[in-house]
């Protein structure tokens, strides 16, 4: 129903792993471009949209890519990610917020919400654990809410994880959010 990812393991396996075999994987944004506009090349009106080959497969080998370069500079992940952009200040390193897909719209909630996603990022926390801590009580909070204003059946989830509720547009998923 063309939902699966074998289209993409054949893109990875038949133009990808071919092409950038011998590849230094320290060169993320050259292995990077050269999948999208070189080994891809098409575009749209937003830009380079990766059609013929598909953002599956060029992301799935770019975060490889990224995990060797690692393992070939023989550093953690996220101290490699890092050293890739163009910040001068490499000493301090902060994890990632980890973010929370809480009301879906779009093609993922059935709901007639125009925004495919209302996300929540607990930027405030004092560590990754706080954070989950926050992103999870936010969520079951906002479960019982949405319980109470729609109904049990308003608490299904999308395929995202994120509730879908049968609001009317954006700005009533965002006061439930409030």
């Amino acid at each position: 129903m063309g939902k699966g990812v074998s289209k993409a393991v054949n893109n990875v396996n038949s133009i990808l792993a071919p092409a950038l075999k011998g590849w230094d994987p320290v060169k993320q944004t050259e292995i990077d471009n050269y999948m999208i506009k070189e080994l891809d090349g098409t575009s749209n009106e937003f830009g380079y949209c990766k059609h013929k080959i598909g953002a599956n497969a060029i992301l799935s080998v770019s975060l490889a890519v990224a995990r060797a370069g690692a393992a070939a500079r023989n550093v953690p992940l996220y101290q490699h990610i890092k050293s890739l952009t163009n910040l001068k200040n490499t000493s301090q390193y902060v994890l990632p917020t980890p973010s929370f897909n809480v009301i879906n719209g779009g093609k993922h909630g059935g709901n007639g919400l125009a925004m495919q996603e209302f996300m929540i990022l607990p930027t405030g926390a004092t560590s990754f654990t706080h954070a989950m801590k926050l992103g999870s009580e936010v969520y079951h909070n906002l479960m019982k809410i949405i319980k109470k204003k729609y109904g049990l059946n308003a608490t299904n989830v999308g395929d995202e994880g994120g509730f879908a509720p049968t609001v009317n547009d954006g700005l009533e998923a965002l006061d439930l959010l409030q």
